[in-house]
């Protein structure tokens, strides 16, 4: 039984892998628990056909929750945006934030995008790729707040 999410229903859709590329996919949409953030997971439907969603939609359902409490993020929600080949990808948008340094005027926010493929992984793999992201914009933003 799934731990850290809710099944809101599935889809059956195509993912276009490339230009002369494409698999058939069953989209997971769910809800990770506890930080209730909704997010939707393409899975291969050969996968899904042969295990169900609980392997690939557990892990990553884990990944958005952890994201969900970094001490730097204020928020976060699921989109979809065009990756460097022109083609939709499934992103978690967190919005990162600082606190205002005394004598400025914030708040000090920007957003991330973070490919969802990045928070199913191990997570030991997952934080050594999510928190470098993470660190690259709050040093950004205290640079920012310094000036």
């Amino acid at each position: 039984m799934a731990e850290n999410y809710i099944s809101q229903g599935t889809y059956s859709d195509i993912q276009v892998l490339g230009s002369n590329s494409v698999q058939n996919v069953v989209v997971v949409q769910a809800t990770a628990t506890p930080s209730g953030v909704y997010f939707e997971l393409a899975i291969p439907t050969i996968s899904y056909n042969a295990g169900g969603e609980e392997a690939f939609v557990e892990p990553t359902a884990e990944g958005v929750n952890y994201l969900a409490n970094h001490a730097n993020v204020s928020g976060v929600v699921y989109t979809e945006d065009l990756d460097n080949n022109g083609l939709i990808q499934s992103y978690m948008l967190a919005t990162i934030t600082i606190p205002t340094p005394a004598g400025r005027t914030g708040p000090f926010t920007q957003q991330l995008q973070v490919p969802i493929g990045y928070l199913g992984t191990d997570a030991d793999i997952r934080n050594a790729v999510v928190d470098p992201m993470i660190q690259t914009v709050v040093d950004r933003l205290t640079a920012t707040a310094s000036n």
